[in-house]
């Protein structure tokens, strides 16, 4: 019987042992995942190629579900975003294409999903300063004719300029991925709005726009 005991006890020792194992080595197992995670989104955000309006672009969009955006243009050269040109610009950003040395555009390939995220490199900060305000001013939020983005972005930092008119979940994680790039201290905020249809026909204009400017 002394014998018996001695053997149930030592089963149960090594029962305990065993469950105290595996019970650190899967805490220790998800610390260190999640610690990796947590250190390859701070090395992704830091890392930022912000020179690489491409580069910085795919960045824009950090946080936000892929099943979520829009499908984009297809490109006539495989890339994954559309060049702005003389034909588009225009219509893109509301500026001729001799205002700026290069620039991009993820535009919805459905004409009814009014998403449009535009990146431009100027030839220097001064530069990029009164091209941020001219596009501020005549890009278009209602360019798809059938709807209206519900929301208007237009910042710089240094020589690059970002517009964004899209939808309203997606302005604020864009713009802050933009800061996040840069630097918040170093990117001016000329247009932060919440748009209204009502403004774009000219009803209401004073009451429609919700409208938070940061600096």
């Amino acid at each position: 019987m002394k014998k018996l005991a001695i053997v149930l006890a030592s089963v149960l020792a090594v029962s305990v042992l065993a469950g105290c194992g595996n019970s650190t080595t899967s805490g220790s197992s998800s610390s260190v995942a999640s610690s990796v995670a947590s250190s390859a989104a701070s090395e992704s955000a830091s890392t930022a190629d912000t020179s690489n309006l491409e580069t910085l672009m795919n960045s824009l969009f950090n946080g936000i579900p892929a099943e979520n955006l829009p499908m984009t243009m297809p490109t006539q050269d495989g890339k994954k975003y559309a060049s702005l040109t003389e034909e588009n610009s225009e219509y893109n950003v509301g500026v001729a294409r001799d205002a700026y040395v290069d620039g991009i555009v993820a535009e919805a390939a459905i004409s009814a999903q009014a998403h449009s995220v535009c990146l431009l490199t100027a030839n220097s900060e001064e530069e990029a300063a009164k091209l941020a305000d001219e596009i501020a001013e005549k890009a278009n939020p209602n360019k798809w004719v059938c709807v209206m983005a519900e929301h208007k972005t237009v910042a710089y930092s240094g020589n690059t300029v970002l517009l964004a008119m899209t939808f309203e979940d997606f302005a604020q994680p864009i713009l802050d991925n933009f800061k996040s790039a840069f630097g918040a201290d170093k990117v001016t905020v000329v247009v932060d709005e919440t748009l209204s249809a009502d403004a774009d026909m000219g009803i209401g204009a004073d009451a429609s726009q919700d409208t938070a400017v940061a600096g």
